[in-house]
């Protein structure tokens, strides 16, 4: 029994050892959108550091780490993304410069494209029904209250089971909220000059929503109906 237990684990330290991993590198120049290069690393997932996921920012510089589903949402926010027939096998670390960030979402053709040639999918738009939150400002004044006091903090975000904090813009709480709420969020963001500082419950929708409401002049109203999808298949 004792010799069937040792060769019993000599057997899974090899297949472990011998477990695949892979990382793929590529790059490319978009002459006619003013040379703003893309950027593409791909890693397996069993690989222990490919569970992370991120955000950098800058003038001319775009980053997102995460699956395909997250880092395909982050530049098409207007859009729902569904993964089709096409495993969650790998982790992703796109990076975009030489291109103004705010504006991301007008190279979403050629990224998608560059994406789908090196791991291998296609992709279409299709119209889609779905469940969503429209967004409104119910009370200026206390949206403003929420001004950021600490400005050597430009972004924080933090997520543990009874509560969630966000500082930053308007613009990055709302794709904040959407991971917590888990359903996307629709309408018009107004443009604010100041970052926001908000802490809300979480674990309860419906306690989230009240306090967003009754403590930062944010109402989100549940609605369904047509909206695009950027569809993903296996080739």
């Amino acid at each position: 029994m004792k010799n069937t237990l040792i060769l019993f684990s000599i057997i899974l330290l090899l297949i472990a050892c011998n477990t695949p991993y892979s990382i793929s590198e590529w790059q490319k120049v978009l002459k006619d959108k003013g040379d703003a290069k893309i950027e593409l690393v791909i890693e397996s997932k069993n690989h222990s550091t490919s569970k992370s996921s991120g955000t950098a920012d800058g003038e001319l510089l775009f980053q997102r780490l995460g699956n395909l589903k997250e880092v395909v949402e982050s530049f098409n926010p207007e859009k729902v993304v569904v993964i089709e027939s096409l495993p969650d096998r790998y982790h992703f670390n796109l990076k975009v410069t030489n291109y103004p960030s705010p504006q991301i979402s007008d190279l979403s053709e050629d990224i998608l494209n560059f994406m789908a040639e090196k791991a291998d999918f296609k992709w279409k738009i299709e119209n889609r029904k779905q469940s969503f939150y429209s967004l409104a400002v119910s009370d200026s004044y206390l949206l403003h209250q929420a001004k950021n006091v600490h400005p050597e903090i430009d972004q924080l975000s933090s997520t543990h089971p009874k509560r969630v904090r966000f500082i930053g813009s308007l613009d990055n709480f709302i794709l904040f909220l959407e991971k917590i709420v888990d359903t996307p969020i629709r309408g018009d963001v107004p443009k604010l000059d100041l970052k926001l500082d908000i802490e809300l419950p979480n674990g309860d929708t419906e306690a989230l929503l009240l306090a967003l409401k009754n403590t930062y002049g944010l109402t989100l109203t549940p609605e369904t109906g047509l909206n695009e999808a950027i569809v993903i298949t296996s080739n």
